[in-house]
């Protein structure tokens, strides 16, 4: 047998045997004679290597196996075939020929033999075994993982080694990997692994990585993660021998960035970064490119000086090195959280563009891409921020809002889109040219109230006092273009200090500017200004030509002059909340409709509001759902109105009892208290409600109501809003303060207004009409559609008092003629009988009757005689 065994191929280098040529003691040393013959015969000339070594295997790896375990064997016997054994096994044709033999179990136990030699030979065998395919699916077949793993501490470095590297090459496979982890092998390989040499720590780590590389993760035993994993590979990274490992580890496994991250292995990969060894520079950098991918690990690269660290590696010389620091500066410039700044090293990355390697010059381009990205949001952050941070806080203190945050309570969750957020202004004098705030003290966009498309901008105080500027102006009148282009209404959250007085008369063409598309607008999409702050000087004229101006109370003013300079022209001491408060404003001026509490309560309100306003004037009215009944029959209506004519009753019940679920949106509440006027619905449908109040000034008509209900008819008109008008007037309010004020003119802008209006107009006399006061109020004769009249109504020129002492002068029983003139005049059927009313009504059947009619009168089509314009009595 020995004369057919081939010479071994290149048997010495590769083996890790070495013997020892020492005395002979108990049969486990081998005498220079033993140590000859364990090398095997030449292969005997002509005769091919290969096939002669194939001839043997099939015959002698049987033989071998048998000699190995034999208990009649010697011990040199065994060595023999070990050593045999590990030169046949270098093909896996003989592998398989073991394995049918159940080689890998015994070789398992020799392992643990007392020889060193047979531990040595036999852990060989199982190595060079694991390094093909079928030999590791075998080893993990065999379950013969547990006795190597008892050689870890083995006193032979030899051993250790063979062991080790076994374990590395049967991780490679999953099923390898698993068992290894399922085994629990897992942590007593960390736990060894920082004492061992650095020969034996290369193949401790591999197979490390194959674990977590190839792991799942509900199979990685706590063990794998507390253990301390990275904080072992990060010792080894020190001597610049397992950057690979974790290059593997960061882009492979999640768990693996995991533990990275854990165990501030960045920080010793930033210290790695300049290491003399390229290959290693290039796999840290790797590792860091892979680590950067998930969000927290950016976030530790971007800490400190890393951009320092990496852009001075930007001029390395190895194009590995280069790609992946490349790389890292661009996923660490993706995290806009993270600050990353590029702007330090541009020029480098544009040098790299110009690479002949298109991988790496692709990759300078994306970076520098992101840094104009990083720069916009850059510019978003500070825009967002205002005025600043201190600024910001100073407003929370006098309890108002920011002008982002009173748009994110005004608008629809994330509805909000934002124009024109880079303006900035360009003036140079007075050094605002080192003062710039991106936005320009105004932010401006679109949204959704309710689902339903808004304009909105929101003066800014924090940036400038929210003084209007040439550009600030722009940004307004922008969004009130758009606004008229598309049909949706626009508001505007005033908080200003007025013009911005560095850029002179530019920004008085800037009012000039908005004023001009106030005036476009009216009438097109329906204009709300909300003042949340002051607004001084111009800024008052934008508000007063919007459709409707509210204001919060003791924070906001609106005045043209303010105190400082009333005091220097008048000598009058007055209080910015006594001069332009909402107080004065709701009750007295009549300049703003509502005021409100605080900026949370108007901007809730507001959102209400709107749900009643069409978008423009090319839009139909609202309709909400209702489970209110149009046939609602509310008896208690019915005796409503006092027997008594000149008894007051509130007008404000009458309303709530037939419009849907008592829902009445009052606007003017605390001026001219003798005329409400407001929303409702009636069968879902936003109407109009204009109403004499007879609990104020008995509801006689004087300046101040004409006004307010001349102004709310023309707004409703102008946007298809149906008229509602519940009618008990006695006239207008006589006196000689009344007729100096030009009751005459006034009382015609509400005339007008009606007599112009060309949308449904439905009237109801709930008692008194009287004189002028009944013809201005909706009346049949200025083009009303339908009229009605309640039992108790009274149309008449005046009323019995007055009447009896004109027409019955001289009469001595003015009792009877009283009582003559009310039988014949003081009820609804002169005006029945003439055609001015349509029918006379039960109170309980007015909401049933109302919204028949609204129905009816939905395709009403009216139009006045073509003219440039008409010429209301102002």
């Amino acid at each position: 047998m020995a004369a057919a065994i081939a010479q071994p191929r290149d048997f010495a280098p590769n083996s890790h045997f070495t013997p020892q040529e020492e005395h002979i003691e108990d049969g486990n040393q081998l005498t220079p004679r033993q140590l000859s013959a364990l090398r095997a015969p030449t292969v005997p000339e002509g005769v091919d290597p290969t096939t002669q070594q194939l001839a043997y295997g099939r015959r002698g790896v049987p033989k071998l196996i048998e000699t190995l375990v034999s208990p009649k064997s010697t011990l040199f016997k065994q060595q023999q075939s070990l050593c045999f054994l590990a030169e046949l096994f270098h093909r896996p044709e003989h592998i398989s020929l073991g394995l049918d033999e159940g080689i890998v179990g015994k070789l398992g136990a020799l392992v643990g033999h007392e020889d060193l030699t047979i531990r040595q030979k036999s852990s060989e065998c199982l190595r060079i075994i694991a390094g093909h395919a079928v030999g590791r699916a075998g080893i993990v077949q065999a379950h013969i993982l547990t006795h190597l793993s008892q050689r870890f501490e083995d006193p032979d470095v030899l051993v250790r080694k063979n062991v080790h590297e076994t374990l590395g090459l049967v991780t490679l496979d999953a099923s390898g990997a698993l068992a290894v982890l399922s085994g629990g092998l897992f942590a007593s390989l960390i736990a060894k692994l920082p004492y061992e040499t650095l020969d034996v720590q290369i193949h401790v780590i591999a197979t490390c990585h194959n674990c977590i590389r190839l792991g799942q993760r509900p199979l990685i035993p706590a063990s794998a993660v507390d253990c301390g994993a990275m904080e072992v590979f990060t010792k080894m990274l020190r001597v610049g021998c397992a950057s690979d490992v974790l290059v593997g580890v960061g882009s492979d496994y999640h768990e693996g960035k995991r533990l990275a991250v854990q165990h501030d292995t960045v920080v010793v990969l930033l210290t790695l970064l300049h290491h003399r060894r390229s290959e290693v520079r290039a796999a840290v950098a790797g590792a860091l490119m892979s680590i950067t991918i998930d969000v927290e690990g950016k976030r530790l690269v971007v800490r400190g000086n890393s951009l320092q660290v990496l852009s001075s590696l930007l001029k390395d010389r190895n194009e590995l090195v280069l790609l992946n620091v490349v790389k890292t500066i661009t996923n660490c410039a993706e995290d806009y959280r993270g600050r990353f700044q590029l702007h330090g090293c541009i020029k480098q990355l544009q040098t790299i563009t110009e690479s002949p390697n298109t991988q790496l010059a692709e990759a300078a381009k994306r970076a520098i891409e992101l840094n104009i990205v990083q720069r916009i949001n850059e510019k978003r952050a500070a825009a967002r921020l205002g005025g600043g941070q201190e600024r910001i806080d100073i407003q929370h203190e006098k309890g108002k809002l920011t002008a982002r945050e009173r748009i994110d309570l005004l608008l629809d969750t994330k509805s909000f889109r934002e124009y024109d957020m880079f303006v900035e202004h360009q003036c140079i004098d007075f050094g605002m040219a080192d003062q710039k705030i991106t936005g320009d003290g105004v932010v401006t966009g679109h949204g959704t109230i309710n689902g339903r498309l808004v304009y909105v901008f929101s003066q800014d105080f924090t940036a400038y006092g929210g003084s209007l500027s040439v550009r600030h102006a722009q940004k307004i009148c922008k969004i009130l273009d758009q606004a008229m282009l598309v049909g949706a209404p626009v508001i505007g959250l005033n908080d200003s200090g007025g013009a911005r007085i560095q850029e002179g008369v530019g920004s008085l063409a800037g009012y000039a500017d908005i004023f001009q598309r106030n005036v476009l607008a009216s009438g097109v999409v329906p204009q709300i200004s909300l003042i949340m702050g002051p607004c001084a000087g111009g800024a008052v004229y934008s508000p007063a030509l919007t459709d409707f101006t509210f204001m919060v109370r003791n924070t906001s003013h609106l005045f043209v002059t303010g105190p400082e300079v009333v005091k220097a022209l008048t000598n009058e001491d007055v209080s910015q909340e006594e001069l332009g408060g909402a107080k004065v404003h709701t009750t007295k001026s009549g300049v703003a409709h509502l005021a409100f509490d605080n900026d949370i309560e108007a901007l809730a309100r507001l959102r209400e509001f709107v749900d009643f306003l069409p978008l423009s004037n090319r839009h139909d009215v609202p309709v909400r759902a209702t489970a209110d009944p149009a046939d609602r029959a509310d008896v208690a209506l019915d005796t409503i109105i006092p027997s008594e004519s000149s008894k007051a009753y509130d007008m404000k019940s009458v309303i709530k009892r037939i419009v849907d679920d008592e829902d009445f949106f009052e606007i003017f509440p605390d001026f001219a208290k003798n005329i409400i006027v407001g929303f409702g619905r009636m069968g879902g449908q936003t109407v109009s409600i204009i109403a004499n109040q007879p609990l104020v000034s008995s509801g006689a008509l004087d300046i101040n109501a004409s006004v307010k209900a001349a102004r709310w008819v023309r707004f409703c008109d102008a946007f298809n809003i149906p008229l509602v008008t519940f009618v008990d007037v006695p006239g207008f309010l006589p006196g000689t303060a009344q007729e100096h004020n030009g009751i005459i003119r006034n009382g015609a802008k509400l005339l007008y207004a009606y007599a112009e209006a060309t949308v449904p107009k439905i009237c109801i006399v709930t008692r008194k009409a009287y004189g002028g006061a009944y013809d201005v109020m909706s009346s049949k004769h200025l083009r009303g559609d339908l009229n009605y009249s309640w039992p108790t109504g009274e149309i008449a020129v005046m009323g019995a008092k007055g009447a009896v002492e004109i027409i019955f002068r001289n009469s001595t029983n003015k009792t009877q003629a009283e009582a003559e003139y009310v039988a014949k005049f003081s009820n609804p059927f002169p005006a029945a009988q003439r055609g001015f009313l349509d029918d006379i009504i039960m109170p309980s059947t007015t909401r049933s009757r109302i919204i028949e009619d609204l129905r009816m009168l939905k395709t009403k089509q009216r139009e006045n005689p073509k003219k440039k314009h008409g010429n209301i009595p102002l």
